[in-house]
This record gives structure tokens, sequence and C-alpha cells, in this order.
């Protein structure tokens, strides 16, 4: 790593741990049985088409069961078109939305302000820490994400996870360890 991206790394930290420890939000465990919203941040880049089946198959058995759903859609390619636009309650992050160093524009926090989230669970996986302030801006009571050192103030749960785990299997992970959760 250069030293400029140690730099980047190091600030980015610090920012992420003021913007959780400044009381905004109420954090709390929330069990996903009880949660009436459930949010996911997704990176794009990341999945292929059956992936995105499956999420969006996912999505409708939470949609069944009464729930709320708020899908924050991460794609880092300049001329990107939101692929969840009418399906549910939509964020679209692409790089005109980001400042220089990846972190969401102050449009998108209030976009994010404005949904009341029980569970959000990051399914974004990549070094970008773009999705990491976008749990620290959500306006969520239990945060969910990958284990990561450095970042264990941007969630109230995270979990150990293989590399090459699929979203099957993470997903799977997820609902079991939310279903665990007592309010």
């Amino acid at each position: 790593m250069s030293w400029l991206s140690n730099l980047i790394d190091r600030y980015n930290k610090r920012k992420l741990k003021k913007l959780n420890r400044s009381k905004r939000h109420i954090r709390d465990f929330v069990d996903i049985d009880r949660a009436k919203s459930v949010g996911f941040v997704v990176n794009m880049n990341q999945y292929k088409m059956d992936d995105i089946k499956l999420l969006r198959s996912y999505i409708g058995d939470l949609k069944k069961q009464q729930k709320n759903i708020v899908l924050v859609e991460l794609n880092f390619e300049k001329k990107s078109e939101p692929q969840f636009r009418n399906s549910v309650n939509a964020i679209f992050i692409n790089p005109s939305k980001l400042n220089i160093l990846e972190h969401p524009k102050a449009a998108i926090e209030n976009q994010l302000q404005r949904h009341q989230i029980d569970i959000l669970i990051n399914l974004d996986f990549s070094e970008k820490v773009t999705s990491k302030f976008v749990c620290s801006m959500a306006n969520a009571r239990t945060r969910t994400g990958k284990r990561e050192v450095g970042y264990e103030d941007c969630y109230e749960l995270m979990i150990e996870m293989p590399e090459n785990n699929g979203l099957k299997k993470t997903l799977r992970e997820y609902s079991y360890f939310l279903q665990m959760l007592e309010k």
C-alpha cells in the first residue's frame, strides 16, 4: 500500500468512527422476523445476472412477509443505469454521486435519512468504502456486514465469511444470524 493509500485509509476509518459515534440514530439489535423494513447495500459490479435473480427472489420472499424493502444500488461504472428502479424503494449511487474519496454526496445522505430501516445488510464485499459510509449514514437500527478489521463501528453485527462464499450462502448466513437476535 502506498503512503497516499495508507493516508486515505486512515482518514476514512477516522471519519467513519466519528460519523458512527455521532448519536444521530438509535442503534439496536432487531430480529429479522420482527423487522418491518429491511435494506440492502449491493455493489452491482460484483454480481452476475444469476446473483441478481437470486437477490430479486429473496426480496420477493421478504415482501411476501409484509416487509418494506430499501435497496441501495452501487455501480462504479460512469455511465451505469439502475437495475432495481421499479421493484423496490431504490437509491442509486454511481460515480457522479460520489466525491473524490468515494464518499456519498449530501443528496444521497438525505435520501438515506428518509427511510427508517430496521435491518440494513451490506452485500458489498469490495475494497471500496462507499458501502461502509452508506451504512454509517443510514437511518438503520441494526447494520450488518462482513467482518473487517478497522470497520467495527460501521455495524452492530459482523459476520465472518469466506472469500468466495457466493450470494446464496451469504444470504443464508445473514438470515441465520439475524433470526437469532432478540429484541
